[in-house]
Formats: C-alpha cells, structure tokens, sequence
C-alpha cells in the first residue's frame, strides 16, 4: 500500500476558477507521496466537477469530499482532518501565499525527526527575516508552549497556513476543530496545538508576515464566535501551571481585550448604539475581560479606557 507522506487539506466554496492554478502549484510543492484533500462547502459552481478533474489531469493522489452547504470552514477542515491518511497534515486554503520551496523545506526537516510534532517557518529575530539563501545554524526544538508568548504578542507572527502537524500528534492529544465555530478556528486550532505539544521544530526560511483572514469582513455574530473560541484557549492556558504565568497574563490582558474591542466594533458598525453594546457585552460575561495591565498595548489601553469612560467619546480602530 502506498505510503503517504503529507495529506494537504483544502476547503473550497465557489472557486472553480482557482481550483487548477493551486494543483498547478501543489504539483511542484508536494511530494509524489502526499494526498490533496479538497473539501467543498456546498458551492454552487462547477468547483466539485473541476477539483476532481484537476486530480485527474495532473495525475495527483488525492479526493473531493462534500462538507454540506452552510456548513463552516471549521467543519470543512474537521472533515478532511478525519479523512488524512498522511503522516504530517497541513491546512492551504491560499496556497499561493507561501514562497516556492516552503513545504519542502519543512516536510526535510519534520522528516529528519521522528518525533517532532509541528514545524514551520522561522524568523530569528522579532522585526527581521532570515534569508533563506544565508547558512544559520539550526534553531533548537522547543515546547510549543514557550513560542506562545511572542505569538500572542504578536512579535512573533504565526498562522495556521505556515504549520505542518503530525498527524499522529493532533489525534493522540486530542486537537480538533470546534465545527460550529465560523470565526476563529484556525487560532484556537493553533493555540491548542501550540499548549500541548511538547517539540515544536522551526525551520530556517524567509516568511512574509501573512495577514489574518476573514476579520475584515466578518460580522458581529462571527466576532463573538472568535472570542468564544479564544477563552476555550484561555481555559486550557490557565491548566498550565504558574511557571507560564507570563503567557497566560498576555492572553488576560491583550489577546482577549483586543478580540473583545473587535466585536465592540463590529457591533457599533452595525448600529448598535454604545447603550446596547454595553448590554450586550455583560450578557455575555465579556465586561469582565475590559481590564487592561501591563501586558496590553498602549493604543488597546486607551481604546479599552474610552470605551469604558461615560466621559469620553469612543472612536473605533481604524482599518
């Protein structure tokens, strides 16, 4: 039976026109022992008819399976996720977003190791990239744990497109996606995986700071989603123990104060007054997480200050 190295998931929605540029490029990025996984999300076009003779035509190992119309990308993901058969797994829902050579270079290394269990790109110094083309030594293997800081801090940029994960490890310590989450599955996939694994391997390669997904335009509805999903994350941090308190004062601080102010700004922006939105946000128990410290940016400290201040007028972020 053939033994399959990578199984490459990929949930689509209407992009029957993109379908054969991103086998084109999954052609010369996997290696001949992956799987393409597509999962359709009930699009209406001729995206399933087109994913399927992609596979055909460049003669790739893979399938097209059908999440259900109105389902998420949660789910979609879920669905292909308990369909993989590879040893590593990753997510590419903009495929062309990653430099040429990239899983390459993270399946060698995942590979040189039997037991690393995510790995990707690496940049080793908060503001500047390595290039790819300059010899460094290799980074060390780490708790995923101890990169999550900087990733909530944001000084150390990290999206779920960049991970490779191994399979066996997102089984074994139980890494899923919430299916009825529409905002905010990829962090708290990310994050979870990130707290429980235990070697964690960067590769020395150049990464474009990649920007977040699906925020521009999601709803109010879908921000609270995000911040329901991020306090499932803090609820797991705050298992950690003491010795990550730093961390675990970052995510108190900043991560869910700026989650919360988004959804405070999407609600205004759908006309709510700033009397409803106050309501809302104690219905919901998210008053609570309106307390800045000394972990949260200045420009978050005084957003949160307006806000909450009778005596001043709130300004939302600018986009």
């Amino acid at each position: 039976m053939r033994e399959i190295m990578v199984s490459v998931i990929i949930p689509l929605q209407n992009q029957g026109g993109t379908v054969w540029q991103m086998t084109e490029k999954l052609k010369k990025e996997a290696p001949d022992s992956s799987e393409i996984i597509f999962v359709d999300r009930g699009s209406t076009d001729d995206t399933v008819f087109r994913a399927l003779t992609a596979l055909t035509r460049d003669g790739l190992h893979g399938c097209v399976l059908q999440s259900g119309r109105g389902s998420t990308m949660a789910a979609a993901c879920q669905a292909g996720l308990s369909r993989a058969e590879g040893e590593f797994v990753c997510f590419l829902s903009h495929a062309e977003r990653l430099p040429d050579g990239y899983w390459h270079a993270c399946l060698e290394k995942a590979a040189a190791m039997d037991d690393i269990e995510m790995a990707f790109g690496y940049f080793y110094e908060a503001g500047t990239y390595t290039d790819p083309n300059t010899p460094q030594d290799d980074a060390p293997c780490r708790r995923g744990i101890d990169y999550l800081p900087a990733v909530f801090s944001g000084a150390f940029p990290l999206q779920m497109v960049q991970v490779l994960f191994r399979r066996d490890f997102l089984r074994q310590k139980s890494v899923y996606f919430h299916e009825e989450c529409g905002c905010g599955f990829d962090e708290e996939f990310l994050y979870t995986a990130l707290l429980r694994a235990s070697k964690v391997q960067p590769v020395n390669w150049k990464l474009e700071v990649l920007k977040p997904c699906g925020l521009e335009t999601a709803t109010a509805a879908q921000c609270l989603q995000r911040v329901e999903a991020l306090l499932r994350v803090r609820d797991l941090a705050d298992c950690t123990g003491s010795e990550n308190l730093h961390m675990q004062q970052i995510m108190q601080k900043q991560v869910l104060p700026a989650a919360v102010m988004e959804y405070v700004d999407r609600m205004l922006d759908e006309g709510k007054s700033p009397f409803e939105v106050r309501r809302e946000l104690r219905r919901h128990g998210l008053n609570r997480y309106m307390r800045p410290g000394h972990e949260t940016v200045p420009m978050l400290r005084r957003r949160v200050k307006a806000f909450r201040s009778p005596f001043q007028a709130y300004r939302k972020k600018e986009k």
